[in-house]
C-alpha cells in the first residue's frame, strides 16, 4: 500500500518525526519484537527513536504475537501506571 512508503526509515515522513524534540513532559517508549521478519529490526530501533526513548524493550515476539504478548502489556501498563 502506498502509506507505507512512509514508513521507510529514510523517508521524509520520518526524519520529520525526529525534526524537534517532543515537548517538554511528552514521552514515547519504544517496545519491539526481535523476532519480527516483517519490519527489520534496523527499522525498528531507528537511532532518533531510541535517543528520543524514554525507554526502550524488546521482546521475543514476531509482528503479530507482539499484540498479544502478556509481558508487553504487563510493561504498557507499568508504564501508564508510572511505575
Amino acid at each position: 500500500m502506498p502509506v507505507w512508503r512512509d514508513m521507510s526509515p529514510r523517508s521524509t515522513f520520518v526524519d520529520n518525526l525526529f525534526a524537534q524534540p517532543l515537548p517538554t513532559g511528552v514521552q514515547h517508549h519504544m517496545v519491539f519484537g526481535y523476532r519480527d521478519t516483517t519490519v527489520p529490526l534496523a527499522s525498528q530501533l531507528h537511532w532518533a527513536a531510541q535517543r528520543q526513548a524514554a525507554s526502550v524493550r524488546g521482546f521475543d515476539d514476531d509482528h503479530i504475537a507482539i499484540l498479544e504478548d502478556p509481558l508487553v502489556a504487563q510493561h504498557i501498563d507499568a508504564i501508564l501506571r508510572g511505575r
